[in-house]
């Protein structure tokens, strides 16, 4: 089964987190006009200030690294999903995107016996023109839940 790693949602989004251990963090869109605004609080989150690059080969490390052990998912939650990085060219946000699905193919982890659980990192954006745009430019593989 493939698995979607980024979801775009129409309405209120319920996740079911009895099944797994997630580390959710929620984004305002409206915060994080470009990229380095974007970067600043996304290294403090990660706890990764000290050593962070802030640019997309340092995100990509950081989602890659991140500490699997502990957690089954690593769910980002952004509303408002018209204005994030609102101040960027396509290009860059479609860099940014792909990035974001680079490392989430990477970090995936399918389990070896069917009772272990699969590891993933997911995106889920609220619905808005602008997300779409940017994904399908990018041809970017993403679900409408």
């Amino acid at each position: 089964m493939e698995l979607s790693y980024f979801h775009i949602y129409h309405g209120d989004l319920l996740l079911n987190e009895e099944e797994y251990i997630i580390n959710r963090i929620e984004l305002d869109g409206r915060d994080f006009p470009t990229l380095d605004s974007f970067y600043e609080v996304f290294a403090r989150k990660m706890n990764a200030t000290a050593y962070f690059g802030y640019n997309l080969d340092a995100l990509f490390d950081v989602l890659v690294d991140y500490d699997f052990e502990r957690v089954d998912r690593f769910v980002w939650v952004v509303n408002h999903s018209a204005d994030f990085l609102r101040e960027e060219s396509i290009e860059k946000k479609v860099a940014f995107y792909e990035t974001l699905f680079d490392a989430a193919n990477t970090a995936h982890v399918e389990p070896i016996l069917a009772k272990i659980k699969s590891k993933a990192i997911l995106y889920y954006f609220d619905f808005s023109q602008n997300i779409k745009e940017v994904l399908d430019r990018g041809f970017l593989i993403y679900q409408e839940i």
